[in-house]
């Protein structure tokens, strides 16, 4: 614990609650270390839910610039209220806030999940960018320079400008950097030299063919140097904020770029490792608390009902399992340790009882206990933890053999509700009719009869709202039954079609949400005077929303001038139905307020 510091309020009480987080953080650790789970130095801070709530606006970071945007989002999303358990940064040494209001068995647990799975998954390749040991400072002297932009330009100039970076924020590259491209200037020397031997080569060809094939690569290569980047780039903010690519620009604007970059880059990371994360992090708080050293019987047995209660937290919703980022990204975690894991022997971990004191608090007692553990080998599942991201981890572990145990879970579920509902009818006389019995078998015959009580329920509640009076209501939840139907959907089309139902899935990871949108030309050499970018159209998404394609360029404009966006488009007809295959569409702007466009 020499590199781990947990931080309280110096109060008596504080000092009590000090001294449990540290015993039990001695103890996780014991357990960590056991299961080669090893984060790096951690600071443990006790928070009011306020105060994570505070920092939470600003993407959770405990320094951060000013922005209407932020509070705004905070707002839409309800992020000014409620109870927050845990928040935990990626830095070096690692910042975990605690919230103030858990109970001492909450604490455990979310410094758990917290410490050995999101401060553990932060060592994912795709955080290798992030900068963790200057994180922080970096954020601090951001603050800094945006307080000082914003006291010598004032708040208006200073919007205009920020506004347009965060509009693009989403097209700052992707993690890890492709170290394969070369920078732009040493490309087109190396495309230069190349193009001054291939004009040499032509003049010493020996036939009308040698010198024909000569000139179809010399071609070639002045339409790549009249490229501007030779090599197009979905790294818009990076590339506008180079001096040399945005001369005219002051260069506070120029480092306000590269500020928005950067914070995006960092959360980036996290975004396309989040079922990854968050299904590893409830993968250890759902086993760690129950390992011998942590002692959770010693601080009473109604400790353990209060774990299994806490456990289940992301269970309240049974069709959860198909989408959540806790529950779906642990029933694959499992998947992965149940068939790559294996045990390899038995080992021996010894440890001192804990018992609750006077006061309610830990005591740890003079009675050492051994017990024995299975020792297992989870080397492949700590290389995927490592080396995957959301995409490859969905790709290679949402198959046959991991939905079929998912399925079966789930439709064990809707036939236990089903069996409950049978009896719970039959008890209280409703009419035969609503009751099947022996149970269906089949997806069909289960979505009939759960449909069929689905409209009873509709049926019986308008007769009351109409009358005032008439049937009873149903006695079953709408939102169990909900549950029970989309359950059976959601089984149904995984058996229609796999590959459909896989490659929706891949849609949740990789940021898909963002456009792949690429500047292809600034124009400085083409002569065009307007820099191009090029959407990569994808079927799976279809084309452009029109008002965002309009607001890129508007904002795009703020830093470069005119401006145009190639992309597809559908024909519709007069009831907005496609009509056709997707064709080619311009939007451009010269102005940046009227956006124009057309078909080509």
């Amino acid at each position: 614990m020499s590199d781990n510091k947990i931080k309280l309020a110096r109060t008596a009480e504080g000092e009590k609650l000090l001294n449990d987080l540290r015993i039990m953080a001695r103890r996780i650790k014991a357990v960590g270390d056991r299961y080669g789970v090893v984060p790096g130095p951690t600071n443990f801070t006790l928070k009011s839910d306020q105060q994570i709530l505070d920092d939470i606006v600003y993407a959770g970071l405990p320094r951060h610039y000013r922005h209407w945007r932020y509070g705004k989002q905070a707002m839409q999303n309800g992020q000014r209220t409620g109870h927050i358990f845990e928040f935990a940064l990626n830095s070096d040494p690692g910042e975990i806030a605690l919230g103030s209001t858990n109970d001492l068995l909450m604490h455990v647990l979310v410094m758990i999940h917290a410490w050995m799975g999101h401060l553990v998954m932060d060592q994912n390749a795709l955080f290798r960018e992030t900068e963790a040991s200057s994180v922080i400072q970096k954020f601090a002297q951001d603050e800094r320079f945006v307080d000082w932009v914003i006291a010598n330009w004032g708040y208006e100039r200073y919007e205009w400008f920020m506004d347009a970076a965060h509009a693009l924020e989403g097209h700052s590259g992707w993690l890890p950097t492709n170290r394969d491209i070369l920078p732009d200037p040493k490309h087109r020397r190396m495309l230069e030299q190349s193009l001054k031997e291939l004009e040499q080569q032509y003049y010493k060809a020996a036939t009308d063919a040698d010198r024909k094939v000569i000139e179809d690569d010399i071609n070639d290569t002045l339409r790549m140097l009249k490229c501007h980047p030779i090599v197009p780039t979905d790294d818009l903010l990076g590339f506008l904020a180079d001096e040399e690519v945005s001369p005219q620009l002051p260069w506070e604007a120029v480092r306000l770029m590269r500020i928005v970059r950067d914070e995006q880059r960092y959360h980036q990371a996290f975004m396309r490792s989040r079922y990854m994360h968050e299904g590893w992090s409830h993968w250890v708080d759902s086993r760690m608390p129950w390992e011998p050293e942590l002692d959770i019987l010693g601080l009473g047995f109604d400790k353990l009902f209060d774990m299994a209660v806490y456990d289940t937290m992301h269970d309240s919703y049974p069709i959860y399992w198909y989408h959540d980022v806790y529950a779906f990204g642990l029933h694959l975690w499992e998947y992965v340790d149940k068939t790559t894991s294996r045990k390899v022997g038995r080992e021996t971990v010894r440890f001192r009882r804990l018992a609750r004191g006077d006061d309610g608090h830990i005591v740890e007692t003079d009675e050492w206990v051994e017990k024995e553990v299975d020792k297992w080998d989870r080397s492949y599942m700590y290389e995927v933890r490592r080396t995957f991201t959301d995409r490859r981890f969905f790709d290679t572990f949402i198959n046959d053999e991991s939905m079929a145990i998912l399925n079966d879970k789930a439709l064990e579920w809707v036939r236990r509700q089903m069996g409950q509902i049978n009896k719970l009818l039959r008890d209280r006389g409703w009419d035969p009719a609503l009751i099947f019995d022996p149970l269906p078998e089949t997806l069909e015959d289960m979505y009939y009869a759960v449909s069929v009580w689905y409209n009873q329920r509709a049926m019986s509640a308008q007769i009351r709202n109409w009358f005032g009076y008439g049937a009873p209501p149903f006695p079953i939840h709408e939102m169990v039954l909900q549950q029970m139907l989309e359950i059976i959907q959601t089984v149904g089309e995984w058996d229609a079609d796999k590959h459909a139902y896989k490659r929706q899935m891949l849609l949740y990871t990789e940021l898909a949400f963002f456009p792949n949108i690429r500047l292809v030309d600034t124009g400085r050499f083409s002569k065009t005077g307007m820099h191009t970018l090029r959407h990569e159209y994808d079927p799976d998404f279809g084309p452009l929303a029109q008002n965002d394609a309009r607001e890129t360029l508007r904002r795009y404009h703020r830093f470069a001038g005119p401006c145009q966006l190639l992309t597809w488009e559908v024909l519709t007809d007069d009831f907005g139905r496609p009509w056709g295959p997707p064709r080619p569409y311009r939007y451009y702007t010269e102005n940046g307020e009227t956006v124009k466009e057309r078909w080509l």
